[in-house]
C-alpha cells in the first residue's frame, strides 16, 4: 500500500482516556480501598477498549499491576512496551511457563499440579496464591491449606501473592463476606506459618465499591474502571469511556408494502428511506436472540429495520433529511444530547454490559482520545 494512502475507517471505538482516568482514581478512593494497590484488569481486550490503547492511557495512573489471562496477552503488553508487573489469572498451559520469568510475569498457582509442574522443572517466577471460596471455578480448596504450606515450605517457595475470586459480589452481599471469610482464614493460616505476601486481593469492582476488605491491600480494577455499572439498580459516578461509531455509506428509497433484509421481515408502512451501515453481527453488533434497536445520527434516534446482517445494519432514516452519506453513526455512546448505553442495550437484549463491549471485534480500530 502506498505509505501516503489512509484509508478511512467504516467503523471505529473512540477511549475517553480522562474518563478512564476518572472511574480508576474514584474506585481506589472508596471504602477501606484507599491505600490499596490497584491491579488493572485488561482481559478480553481490556473489556473491548483495547489492550495496548488502555495500557498506554493509564501510565501515569499509578497501577501496580496489569491482570489478563493469557499470556499471548502479556506478551502483546511487554512488546509494546508496558513494564509493570503482569498477573496471568488463568491456568497456564506448561509450554508457556518459560516466559515467565523473562518478560517479569506473574503466575497464578491454582492447583497442586500447577505447583509440581513449578518444581520439576526448576522455574523460577514469581507466582500467586488462587483460593476457591465459593465460586468453584479454579483455586485451592482452604481445606488444601496444611498441605499447601508443606509443600511451599518443602521447596522453599514464597508466592509474592494470594487471592480469590468472588462469585456475585455486585448482588449478593451476604454470600459474598462468607467468601471474604473464607480468604481471611486462608491469609491468617499463611501468615501464622510465617509467609508474608505483598499482595493480597479479593475484591473486584463492585467488592471495591461494597465491601470493606480491611485485611487485604489490593483491589482488582474491572469493568467499573472502564465506566461499566457493576449493578444498574445501585448506578454509581462513573464515566463510559467507551463510544463505537460508523459511518452511513449507502441510501435506498423503497416504497410502502416493500420489504429490507433478510427474510423479509421487515415491512415498510410508508415510503421509506433507508441508510445502509458498513457494521454487523461480525464486528459485535448485537443480533441474537434479541437486537439492539437503535443508533444514534445527528444527536437523533435512528431505528434499526429488519435483521442485522454479517456485515451490515439498514436503519430507517425517513423522518431525518439531513442524514446523508457519510454521516457519522453512533452504535454506543454520545451524540449530542441523546446518549445510547451499555446498559441500554444491554437491557434491549438481554445480557449484561459486559458482553456486549466484550463482543466488538478487537480488529475495529481504537482511538485513543487524550
Amino acid at each position: 500500500m502506498n505509505k501516503h494512502l489512509t484509508p478511512q475507517s467504516n467503523s471505529w471505538v473512540e477511549i475517553d482516556r480522562n474518563a478512564l482516568l476518572h472511574n480508576i482514581a474514584f474506585l481506589m478512593k472508596q471504602g477501606s480501598n484507599r491505600k490499596k494497590k490497584a491491579i488493572l484488569m485488561l482481559k478480553a481486550n481490556a473489556y473491548g477498549h483495547g489492550l495496548t490503547e488502555v495500557a498506554a492511557a493509564v501510565k501515569d495512573a499509578n497501577i501496580s499491576m496489569f491482570a489478563v489471562t493469557s499470556i499471548e496477552d502479556a506478551i502483546k503488553l511487554r512488546d509494546t512496551g508496558a513494564t509493570i508487573p503482569i498477573l496471568i489469572t488463568g491456568s497456564t498451559p506448561e509450554h508457556d511457563i518459560r516466559f515467565f520469568q523473562p518478560l517479569n510475569i506473574t503466575a497464578t498457582i491454582d492447583s497442586f499440579a500447577a505447583l509440581e509442574h513449578l518444581v520439576r522443572n526448576r522455574i523460577v517466577c514469581n507466582f500467586h496464591i488462587k483460593i476457591d471460596c465459593g465460586l468453584h471455578r479454579y483455586g485451592f480448596s482452604p481445606t488444601d491449606i496444611p498441605e499447601l504450606v508443606q509443600w511451599l515450605r518443602r521447596y522453599h517457595l514464597r508466592p509474592e501473592g494470594i487471592y480469590t475470586h468472588y462469585g456475585d459480589a455486585n448482588t449478593n452481599p451476604v454470600r459474598t463476606a462468607e467468601e471474604l471469610a473464607a480468604l481471611q482464614m486462608a491469609v491468617e493460616t499463611f501468615l501464622a506459618e510465617g509467609f508474608r505476601f505483598d499482595y493480597i486481593h479479593a475484591s473486584n469492582s463492585a467488592g471495591a465499591l461494597w465491601l470493606n476488605e480491611s485485611f487485604t491491600n489490593a483491589v482488582r480494577i474491572g469493568l467499573a474502571g472502564y465506566g461499566l455499572q457493576p449493578n444498574v439498580e445501585k448506578p454509581v459516578n462513573l464515566i463510559p469511556c467507551l463510544t463505537w461509531r460508523t459511518r452511513i455509506d449507502a441510501l435506498r428509497f423503497i416504497q410502502k408494502g416493500e420489504t429490507a433484509g433478510y427474510g423479509h421481515v421487515w415491512r415498510a408502512k410508508r415510503d421509506s428511506r433507508l441508510a445502509i451501515l458498513p457494521t454487523g453481527y461480525s464486528d459485535g453488533l448485537r443480533s441474537r436472540p434479541k437486537r439492539q434497536q437503535n443508533v444514534l445520527c445527528e444527536g437523533s434516534f435512528i431505528t434499526i429495520v429488519g435483521n442485522i446482517m454479517m456485515n451490515h445494519t439498514i436503519v430507517d432514516v425517513t423522518d431525518f433529511p439531513e442524514i446523508t452519506i457519510g454521516s457519522i453513526v453512533t452504535i454506543i455512546g454520545r451524540d449530542g444530547e441523546a446518549t445510547i448505553s451499555l446498559e441500554d442495550i444491554a437491557d434491549q437484549t438481554g445480557t449484561i454490559n459486559e458482553e456486549i463491549v466484550t463482543q466488538i471485534q478487537a480488529s475495529i480500530e481504537r482511538r485513543l482520545l487524550k
